[in-house]
């Protein structure tokens, strides 16, 4: 029987800290990211890591849930 092969997907993350500047300037202090599928080439700025997560998966073969289910 073959084994499975998966595509491979290469993502390079970047994080940072960024200051919005308001009346109270370390209030506005939160991290920031970048991350690039390198297949691809695409890549997204988030603040919010459930954009990350939403965005590397778009190039993964399935879901969490499918995962799994072949654990069983």
């Amino acid at each position: 029987m073959g084994e499975l092969t998966l595509p491979q997907n290469t993502f390079v993350l970047r994080f940072w800290w960024s200051i919005e500047w308001d009346a109270e300037p370390m209030r506005g202090r939160r991290w920031r990211g970048r991350v690039e599928h390198l297949q691809s080439g695409e890549t997204l700025n988030f603040t919010d890591m459930e954009e990350m997560i939403a965005f590397v998966k778009r190039f993964m073969p399935f879901t969490d849930e499918r995962a799994e289910d072949s654990n069983d």
